[in-house]
């Protein structure tokens, strides 16, 4: 588990062994506090069809990211009025592929989102309403 507080930047790293199973949260109480959550490595394994509403991850290329990370629960929830998603090399194209091929869960209560790297993050509490509704307002992503 990894807890941040205002103006933290928590994210996988940036190599071949960026796997596993994580839990990150938004652990400070300060008003106002923005922590961003995503990947550092630069790697491009995923492919999004936004028709579909599919990412597919391509595991066979070098560095590909197998980390499953859960933003929330007991660690601290997602904010999504202050804190971002960060990956390597943003684009606003890729943005709205990432949201255009998300995932519900939790009965809809939360979100999966695939990250260019192959990262899977979900966000507990996070509907995909309010993930398109971050996107539309260029607050859900920040390099």
């Amino acid at each position: 588990s990894v807890w941040g507080g205002g103006g933290d930047r928590i994210g996988v790293g940036n190599s071949a062994g960026a796997g596993g199973t994580h839990l990150f949260g938004h652990s400070t109480n300060a008003p106002g506090a923005a922590i961003g959550f995503g990947t550092n490595d630069t790697v491009v394994a995923t492919s999004y069809d936004t028709v579909a509403g599919t990412a597919t991850i391509d595991a066979t290329v070098a560095g590909a990211s197998s980390a499953r990370v859960t933003i929330g629960g007991a660690a601290g929830n997602f904010d999504n009025l202050t804190d971002f998603i960060f990956y390597q090399n943003e684009t606003d194209q890729t943005n709205s592929a990432i949201v255009a091929t998300s995932q519900s869960s939790g009965g809809g209560a939360s979100s999966i989102i695939t990250l260019p790297d192959g990262t899977v993050m979900t966000l507990l509490g996070i509907t995909q309403s309010e993930l398109q509704t971050a996107l539309t307002a260029g607050t859900l992503f920040q390099a």
